[in-house]
């Protein structure tokens, strides 16, 4: 049995969570966020109107950190396990090539302490949180949403991560719809 101790999200040791990918995988934890420099999990669910409005960044922003080997990992929460509307759903926004991962048993919510879809955390190789919370600052809350992007959070930790820069913004609030636990 493993045992770890997570202090603000940042684990002394990545535990060994056996996880299965929605093309019916299987996967460890180690092994998915140990193979990449940086790691984004995203916390996702298909009906939530904010994760469905993000998914054009998430795929400009995959591509746009290929060459450095970002890892991009959709997390589908315990509470929506329909493995042919997660495809429905990765197909219609064009997000097959990044890898969906099922979250049976809530294991990786509790892990990184998730309560939002969709929420992020950028990770590095040990399980490090180095940064977590909202894509970027479209949305006040459900419902209100900025005429003007103006922060682009997740995607300033990870140039300023790459860079072995601090990271500014470490943690903010998501908008979105709860993950039932």
């Amino acid at each position: 049995m493993l045992i770890f101790i997570i202090t603000n999200h940042i684990s002394a040791q990545i535990p060994n969570i056996k996880l299965v990918t929605t093309q019916n995988k299987n996967i460890n934890l180690t092994e998915l966020i140990g193979r990449n420099s940086l790691n984004v999990l995203m916390f996702y669910s298909p009906e939530c109107p904010i994760c469905q409005r993000n998914t054009l960044n998430i795929r400009q922003l995959s591509a746009k950190y290929t060459a450095n080997k970002v890892n991009f990992v959709l997390i589908y929460p315990a509470s929506f396990d329909k493995r042919k509307i997660l495809k429905r759903f990765q197909k219609k926004y064009q997000m097959t090539s990044i890898t969906g991962i099922l979250d049976k048993e809530n294991q990786l919510v509790n892990l990184l302490n998730a309560q939002i879809t969709p929420e992020y955390f950028l990770l590095n190789t040990q399980g490090k949180t180095l940064y977590s919370g909202a894509l970027d600052n479209a949305f006040v809350e459900i419902g209100k949403k900025r005429t003007v992007v103006t922060q682009f959070y997740l995607d300033d930790a990870i140039q300023q991560s790459i860079d072995n820069k601090e990271i500014v913004i470490k943690k903010t609030e998501a908008v979105g719809c709860f993950i039932r636990k």
